[in-house]
């Protein structure tokens, strides 16, 4: 048993993660090539991860003839009270920029939208964030660098095309 360190197991590879997503959707157990179809990973590698993740306690696997179904275990303490909702956190994260940003651009703004990486759900860690905005005010740029609409660490990554 782990007790010290969890975390470290837990997010030691991008597997676990995308594993937990998938099984964090389905009350259900689901096989491993099923799992490993939604994730986007080799039934070997995926059932690796199930098997580290069962050790951890996270996950439980169903013995049936042939097949197994696994599902997240979710009587665990770190399931219900980190895992779930870190996952939920994430999946909400970019519906609270966009709120933050309307909330802040209401004021200046007719209309907002989201286009490239991120809106195509295909982003890494080199992607920014592409809006159009469209405008009230005509030096709308001046007053967000002006009035500090926005913190300072957004203010120079501003392109106007």
């Amino acid at each position: 048993m782990t007790i010290h360190k969890y975390l470290d197991h837990l997010f030691s590879t991008w597997s676990h993660v995308a594993v937990l997503r998938v099984l964090n959707k389905y009350v259900v157990g689901l096989s491993g090539r099923e799992i490993s179809r939604l994730v986007g990973m080799s039934a070997k590698n995926c059932l690796k991860t199930l098997t580290t993740l069962e050790g951890l306690d996270l996950g439980i696997r169903n013995r049936g003839g042939r097949d197994h179904l696994f599902r997240l275990n979710r009587d665990h303490y770190m399931v219900n009270d980190a895992i779930i909702p870190l996952l939920k956190i994430e999946e909400n994260y970019l519906d609270r920029i966009l709120d933050d940003i309307r909330q802040k651009l209401k004021e200046y703004s007719t209309s907002i939208y989201l286009f490239g990486s991120v809106a195509r759900r295909e982003e890494d860690l080199q992607s920014d964030l592409d809006l159009c905005i469209i405008t009230k005010v005509r030096f709308f740029f001046s007053i967000i660098l002006n009035h500090s609409i926005f913190p300072a660490f957004f203010r120079h990554q501003f392109s106007v095309f």
